[in-house]
């Protein structure tokens, strides 16, 4: 919220970034709680994320990184083990 404040206060506006990856030291990620209980990740940023609209035009939105660590937490594998042909379907729904 203060971060967003003073983006505000400048006239400019900025995206929270959510980690993802299962690299940095467990508390600069959220790749534990995406791993073992993707429902409730979700939810969380949902959540974060209405609560971060309220900065009005401050807030861009949240930025997801990793999508390599976030397609592990939630799938299981690297998006690079799939085959294309899997990948191709999941994304064609």
């Amino acid at each position: 919220d203060e971060m967003l404040a003073q983006v505000a206060s400048i006239g400019a506006s900025a995206s929270v970034a959510v980690e993802t990856s299962w690299r940095p030291p467990p508390e600069e990620t959220l790749w534990a709680l995406a791993r073992s209980d993707p429902s409730s990740f979700v939810k969380m940023l949902v959540d974060l994320d209405e609560h971060l609209a309220k900065a009005g035009k401050a807030y861009q939105g949240l930025v997801l990184h990793d999508y390599e660590g976030y397609f592990k937490a939630m799938y299981g594998v690297l998006a690079t083990d799939y085959p294309a042909a899997e990948v191709t379907e999941l994304f064609s729904r």
